[in-house]
């Protein structure tokens, strides 16, 4: 005689695998692939963001360096 645990087992199991076989089961695997896909690209258009940023930051500061160095040479020091 089999045991009542094992049959909710069975059940369960059998229940698993006819929710696999349903369209809806391959299109939510589908969509989970999909998601991950999308957070990779997130992840790195991340990345590039902070990259641009800096780079951005760094280009005012040299910019700002330039504007300096020439207004210095406009205007030598007095003295």
């Amino acid at each position: 005689m089999i045991s009542k645990e094992a049959a909710m087992n069975e059940e369960l199991h059998q229940l698993e695998e006819r929710t696999r076989a349903l369209p809806e089961y391959a299109k939510a695997m589908a969509l989970l692939a999909e998601r991950e896909q999308l957070e990779q690209q997130l992840q790195a258009l991340d990345h590039r963001i902070e990259a641009l940023a800096a780079a951005g930051k760094l280009a005012r500061i040299d910019h700002l360096r330039q504007n300096l160095l020439l207004s210095h040479r406009a205007w030598p020091p007095v003295g």
